[in-house]
């Protein structure tokens, strides 16, 4: 697989791994996940490619939209693949809202000729995450991140007294 058809490739995975359920989700996973897939998230880790797919079926109902994909660097050597996302979840409690936030997902692949994932490794960013919370992320961004600088400068003066 070279550079182009391998990005190529992910940005139509990760497209249409949301909003999938039944026949189309398991040709997905066949394709493209191993059998014995690891998925890394920020709250969770699964084993295998039925639970990392069901994993996607709940995702789905919280992300209404499949996350537009920002960037995606392959490495071919390593055979590993970085993708950068902007993920939309929408509560089902409060439809009028939606959350936007960056994810950072990391694939590594098998060797040789049919590749599929065998890790797939889910990261958010704190920063981002707390910058799309309505209102909570303004007070964050002007006031939060000072008062959290001085307390920790008080705890580093006092530390080295």
């Amino acid at each position: 697989m070279n550079d182009h058809d391998a990005r190529e490739t992910i940005v139509k995975l990760v497209a249409e791994s949301q909003g999938k359920s039944g026949q189309e989700l398991d040709e997905l996973f066949e394709t493209y996940y191993s059998p014995n897939v690891d998925l890394d998230h920020v709250a969770l880790t699964v084993r295998g490619r039925e639970n990392v797919k069901k994993v996607f079926v709940v995702w789905g109902t919280v992300a209404h939209h499949a996350p537009k994909v920002t960037d995606v660097i392959y490495d071919a050597q390593q055979d590993c693949a970085v993708v950068y996302t902007m993920q939309h979840l929408t509560p089902k409690l409060l439809p009028f809202l939606t959350f936007q936030f960056p994810l950072i997902t990391k694939l590594k692949f098998s060797s040789g000729k049919n590749k599929v994932i065998t890790h797939h490794q889910d990261e958010w960013t704190y920063d981002g995450a707390i910058m799309n919370i309505p209102l909570f992320g303004r007070f964050f961004l002007c006031t939060g991140r000072r008062m959290i600088g001085h307390f920790w400068a008080l705890v580093g003066s006092v530390l080295l007294q």
